[in-house]
């Protein structure tokens, strides 16, 4: 006679409520960087400049680079947010 119960029951009745549905969203790779806002209040991200705004020029910012996007944020608060560039002009 078996008393340890079986990995289904266990799953059923420990893990099973314990499971999250999945994200609504996909999954997207995002690079970070820590960046200085220049004196022309722009931030540089692989050759292409993003701008913010001018009360961060010398300021140290977190940028969120994605396939599509870049975020720029100061101190946690989003400040800015472009259309990922990779070609054309590099402002």
């Amino acid at each position: 006679m078996n008393l340890l119960p079986s990995r289904r029951q266990l799953f059923e009745s420990v893990e099973r409520a314990a499971l999250a549905s999945f994200p609504s969203e996909d999954y997207e790779f995002a690079e970070w960087r820590l960046a200085r806002v220049s004196t022309d209040y722009h931030v540089e991200f692989k050759t292409f400049f993003y701008s913010v705004r001018h009360s961060l020029i010398r300021q140290q910012v977190d940028l969120r680079a994605t396939a599509r996007t870049i975020e720029i944020f100061h101190r946690g608060k989003r400040v800015a947010v472009h259309q990922r560039r990779y070609g054309g002009p590099r402002h």
